[in-house]
């Protein structure tokens, strides 16, 4: 599978770079690995088309990003492509799908449970966010032990979001249905 990833904005020394956190490396072996520049004006329809999945990875959101991410989304959507948004993805997706997020308390760098598919695991948690309802054509599919909500899947599209990240797991916690795309 041909995977694209969004890449988070750093800052050094006056310069802009483009990064990715080495998990992805790990969690998607076996995968051809795409890595998306934060570059407004690349042609996004024929960046998508030539993917099989886009990952909206974590980081922070600047204006910059957030334009080229809606654009690859808008196109993932026209072109029916899997899409997996992780922490800062999952929140983003969320927004653009009309659900409300908003601030937590005691998630962010430290562990903690949620049910997915009926069953108990121990996820990491690097946030301050949270959702706290999904849009419309989202479902929640996983909750935290507090009851806030962890992860979705779009009722309709191949899209699902995880709070948590999976690729600073050593054993990653996904829904099943992605797992088995993603082996």
């Amino acid at each position: 599978m041909n995977i694209g990833l969004t890449q988070r904005i750093l800052h050094y020394n006056n310069v802009a770079y483009d990064c990715l956190e080495h998990g992805w490396y790990n969690l998607l072996s076996g995968h051809t690995l795409s890595f998306i520049p934060n570059n407004v004006d690349q042609d996004h329809e024929k960046l998508v088309r030539d993917l099989d999945m886009v990952i909206f990875t974590g980081g922070d959101a600047s204006p910059h990003r957030l334009l080229v991410e809606t654009r690859l989304l808008t196109q993932c959507y026209i072109q029916n492509k899997f899409v997996l948004g992780v922490c800062h993805g999952a929140f983003f997706i969320n927004e653009l799908e009309q659900g409300v997020n908003g601030t937590i308390e005691n998630h962010q760098d430290t562990e903690h449970k949620v049910i997915l598919e009926d069953q108990e695991y121990t996820v990491n948690s690097h946030h301050t966010n949270q959702i706290m309802e999904v849009g419309a054509d989202l479902n929640a599919i996983a909750h935290a032990d507090d009851g806030s909500i962890e992860a979705f899947k779009h009722k309709i599209r191949p899209v699902w979001g995880l709070v948590w990240h999976p690729e600073r797991m050593e054993v990653s916690v996904l829904p099943s249905d992605l797992r088995s795309l993603m082996k």
